[in-house]
């Protein structure tokens, strides 16, 4: 079972200081001590968390168009990626949306036949179905 966690700001600086302070020498005179080693890059500030996993929702064209891509993201992050390529009307394929904490996931679809498609806030934790309609 995969497992994770945030540390939040508070919670940074205080391993940080946790280990900068194990990290200070303590032997007597003459003894050497062991050269500090760079904190891990996934520990810098700045980083985004990325989301915990993803989950399969089957997408179901009933469009007379043939969707040419769909991106998902997680909702409010901004970040959006391409989850599904060409889809001809009524088919239907699997995509892997990215789940965050509250599965809600924000997409966008473009069809070839110049219309776009935009929701925020779908639940891919209750619907595991998608269907894309006029």
């Amino acid at each position: 079972m995969k497992r994770s966690f945030r540390i939040g700001a508070g919670g940074l600086c205080g391993l940080f200081v946790y280990v900068a302070a194990a990290l200070q020498p303590v032997g007597a005179a003459g003894h050497k001590t062991k050269k500090a080693e760079p904190p891990s890059a996934s520990l810098k500030s700045g980083t985004k968390p990325k989301p915990v996993s993803s989950v399969k929702v089957t997408v179901a064209n009933f469009r007379p168009a043939s969707l040419i891509e769909l991106r998902a993201g997680v909702s409010g992050s901004g970040a959006m990626r391409k989850v599904l390529g060409p889809l001809k009307p009524g088919k239907e394929a699997v995509a892997r949306l990215p789940r965050g904490e509250d599965c809600e996931v924000d997409l966008h679809g473009s069809f070839d036949d110049g219309q776009t498609i935009d929701s925020t806030g779908f639940d891919i934790c209750a619907n595991k179905t998608l269907n894309l309609t006029d």
